[in-house]
């Protein structure tokens, strides 16, 4: 069960590091062969963000899948009417 959030959230990572380099690092710096090391700064910045999001798109997963385990308490007394 870890191994699959953990490949979820490298995959989360891995999505978003690919657009982040090559697609921004192609509209911001064009052909420019100086532009590696920006492309691949745009690279590392897409991973940790989607790394973040895939991690807390786990936590809010696991959030609710506890609190639907759980069942629901009464809040308050019901009393029938010769009580």
């Amino acid at each position: 069960m870890v191994m699959t959030v953990v490949a979820r959230i490298i995959g989360y990572s891995l999505l978003t590091a690919g657009p982040g380099g090559v697609w921004c690092g192609y509209a911001l710096f064009g052909h420019d062969p100086g532009s590696a090391l920006p492309a691949f700064l745009l690279t590392c910045v897409g991973a940790i963000v989607g790394a973040v999001a895939g991690a807390a798109g786990e936590i809010v997963t696991a959030q609710r899948r506890i609190a639907e385990l759980k069942p629901l308490e009464r809040m308050s007394k019901t009393y029938e009417a010769g009580d």
